[in-house]
């Protein structure tokens, strides 16, 4: 096929499933976009791949990701789980009196996307950024979360095969920055101050799905109201957050449920 050809028939495909919102199966998306079952099953697994769609074992039925809806639709109908991750997130900033968001890794990278940010109450926080972006995970509160749940050696092959980390601060003092990795995974929370940006602080904690932590949410603001002292209350609210967050994922059809890890 085509480069031009094969584009046309994956956006056909990925249409025909945003279009089903009780998911639809292999055949029904073949029928519908008139393309060869053998192609769309290609198309289809390349989409689950990059967590476009998910594939609900049980029924055998595509669905479009989360991920997409979080990207796509920030403000989607109350009723479904994008909605209430956004009204929970509301809450959090409320409670927290500051920025928060969730993010996701992005596969075979060090790299975290930001998907959903809800601003602080207050005139002063973290200054507006655009949704979804991109940011370094070693940087980052989040990304010291899917960091420190990793195969330790695992991860430190990977950082000292990052040119972009070797040159950081971090990449200066490995083991030490392997060592708060391991305080983080054993503490259940990550946190992180000045390194994003001078006056910037987070916490975050991990979001769990089906055994796995496809996601991540966190709290930031300036370094001196997000004070050290303030961190075990914020990683308070962040684990009663996620746990919130995880129970809307798995009471919602499966279609909606996040999928494997970027």
């Amino acid at each position: 096929m085509a480069d031009a050809g094969l584009v046309q028939k994956t956006l056909r495909v990925l249409q025909t499933v945003a279009a089903s919102p009780n998911g639809i199966g292999l055949s029904g998306v073949a029928r519908l976009t008139e393309i060869p079952k053998a192609t769309c099953h290609r198309i289809l697994l390349a989409l689950a791949a990059e967590d476009w769609v998910v594939l609900n074992e049980d029924t055998k039925r595509f669905h479009m990701s989360l991920s997409v809806l979080l990207m796509l639709s920030p403000t989607s109908d109350r009723d479904t789980a994008l909605s209430y991750v956004n009204r929970l997130l509301e809450a959090l900033a409320t409670q927290a009196m500051e920025t928060c968001g969730l993010d996701q890794p992005i596969k075979g990278t060090n790299t975290v996307m930001v998907l959903a940010q809800t601003a602080s109450p207050h005139n002063i926080g973290l200054g507006r950024r655009a949704v979804p972006r991109m940011q370094p995970a070693w940087s980052t509160s989040t990304g010291k979360v899917f960091l420190s749940l990793g195969d330790p050696e695992a991860v430190r092959q990977e950082l000292e095969a990052d040119a972009l980390f070797r040159d950081s601060p971090r990449g200066r003092d490995l083991d030490g920055f392997l060592e708060e990795l391991a305080e983080s995974a054993e503490r259940g929370y990550a946190s992180s101050r000045d390194e994003l940006e001078p006056g910037a602080a987070s916490v975050a904690c991990p979001v769990r799905v089906n055994g796995a932590v496809p996601y991540a949410i966190w709290v930031g603001g300036p370094t001196y109201r997000l004070t050290p002292e303030r961190v075990p209350e914020i990683a308070g609210l962040l684990r009663h957050t996620a746990h919130d967050i995880e129970r809307v994922l798995a009471r919602t059809p499966p279609g909606t449920q996040l999928g494997p890890a970027l």
